[in-house]
């Protein structure tokens, strides 16, 4: 005979244990896409940082008049055209001897790969005659990054040897710093960029810009007080570059908080 079953004895019905186990993949998502979120606000983080800290190495170290002037050698100037030759894509840690044998590399990691090292001729200024100013622009390579970056830029000045054709300059000295440089403090110049909250279905707004006249400064820079505060993303920047006649300060907080950006610009 068959055992006999109470009615108040009951287990999970096919749509209970359905309805569970969905719940529990969601959830299980969730969980996961969070992790994953994580680890790439992180990762871009440590990207970003490492950028800054190699701006700041470089130029520290491009304030070296010997390994300047070892980065430079073997380099020529064309005056007409405000144009270097094509640099190396490898920047080394040093340089021995009077050779300048490079020894090592200065971005060993492996999403900071070099794709082109040059100075644009829109950022080259005649301070003096046959002394200069310019952008040492480092472009990287974008499919090893988290998020598309702008090349790191350091400011250099050049002197160039009297002799040898105006085509063919040859290197006399250079330097992150110069002491042609006017003694007079920076100009300031700010710029507020306000959060956008729920402006767009997207949270990020316009990006603001300020022009600066080009013609009274020998090179304008980002103040560290306004390096943008990236978050991950949101479209958070603060930025000068040269366009033309002028600088262009810009920004986007994205949904974050509106800041100040500023611009320091050194005068001639």
């Amino acid at each position: 005979m068959l055992p006999k079953f109470s009615k108040s004895e009951s287990g999970f019905s096919m749509i209970e244990v359905i309805l569970g186990f969905g719940l529990l993949s969601i959830l299980t998502y969730a969980s996961m896409t969070l992790i994953s979120n994580q680890n790439k606000e992180m990762r871009t983080l440590d990207e970003k940082l490492s950028i800054q800290s190699t701006q700041i190495l470089l130029t520290s170290i491009m304030s070296q008049g010997d390994y300047c002037k070892c980065f430079f050698g073997g380099n020529t100037f064309n005056t007409s055209l405000k144009m270097w030759n094509d640099f190396s894509n490898t920047i080394p840690n040093a340089y021995e001897g009077s050779g300048c044998n490079p020894m090592g590399t200065l971005l060993p990691t492996t999403s900071l790969k070099p794709v082109s090292v040059k100075i644009p001729s829109d950022t080259v200024h005649m301070i003096a005659p046959l002394q200069y100013s310019g952008q040492i622009q480092i472009q990287l390579d974008q499919n090893f990054l988290m998020r598309s970056r702008k090349p790191i830029s350091i400011p250099v000045f050049f002197s160039l040897k009297s002799t040898g054709l105006p085509s063919a300059k040859e290197i006399e000295s250079c330097s992150a710093s110069n002491s042609q440089v006017s003694s007079a403090p920076p100009t300031s110049f700010d710029l507020f960029v306000p959060g956008c909250g729920g402006c767009s279905s997207s949270g990020v707004g316009p990006t603001q810009t300020r022009l600066i006249p080009a013609a009274p400064y020998l090179f304008c820079f980002l103040s560290r007080s306004s390096s943008g505060g990236d978050n991950g993303g949101n479209g958070d920047f603060c930025e000068v570059s040269r366009v033309g006649p002028n600088w262009i300060l810009s920004g986007n907080r994205g949904s974050d908080p509106g800041k100040t950006c500023r611009a320091l610009c050194i005068p001639k």
